[in-house]
């Protein structure tokens, strides 16, 4: 299942390692006129691909890649492209970078139920994700906030978390002291149960 990443970058610094197989350091994309986000990622370079171009201080580059939430936000790159956007001086800076959202996807067993939010609803899902800053694998759990308007696309949401499902959200990540929200623009979901043949029984009972 995915927890995709994916946001137009300043990076910031670059560390290569000695062995030349990975860098490592930090990026920054813009959430709004003087606001800021800041990232640490690990991109491994693969000669036989060219997914990820080399990364270099002081550029702007569309970063695809994985996500992980340990204290601070982490993504293994898996897909950089340079950017050739006009700058307002010699080098480019953050203040170069577009105001936009990051875009995520994260899919993922229900760890909590939906429930009501003031005018929203939201419910939590949770999977282990590999953390490759430090090569362990970590509980990530991500609060999913959603408009359970009873009209809307998201109004059979709520019935599908309270049954064993693996849902996939899109949407805006926010972070909120340790924990981080998605507020979703895209909910889907697979329903399951596992007999004890081993077959796959959807929620109402019945088989695919």
């Amino acid at each position: 299942m995915a927890s995709i990443f994916c946001a137009i970058s300043f990076i910031k610094s670059v560390f290569v390692t000695s062995s030349e197989k990975y860098c490592t350091r930090s990026a920054v994309y813009r959430t709004a006129t003087n606001e800021f986000a800041k990232y640490k990622f690990k991109a491994f370079y693969m000669k036989e691909s060219s997914l990820i171009e080399e990364l270099t201080e002081k550029t702007i580059t569309m970063i695809i890649g994985c996500f992980v939430f340990e204290d601070e936000l982490n993504v293994t790159v898996s897909q950089s492209v340079s950017l050739q956007i006009k700058t307002l001086q010699n080098e480019p800076n953050i203040y170069d970078l577009p105001i936009a959202p990051t875009f995520r996807i994260f899919s993922a067993p229900v760890q909590n139920p939906s429930k009501p939010h003031g005018d929203s609803a939201i419910f939590c899902l949770k999977k282990g994700v590999y953390n490759s800053m430090n090569g362990k694998t970590t509980d990530l759990s991500v609060i999913c906030k959603y408009n359970p308007n009873p009209k809307g696309c998201h109004s059979n949401v709520a019935e599908a978390t309270h049954c064993q499902t693996v849902i996939s959200v899109a949407g805006e990540l926010i972070f909120v002291e340790k924990s981080i929200f998605v507020l979703c623009e895209a909910i889907e979901w697979n329903y399951y149960v596992m007999r004890e043949n081993s077959k796959l029984q959807l929620c109402d009972g019945t088989e695919p």
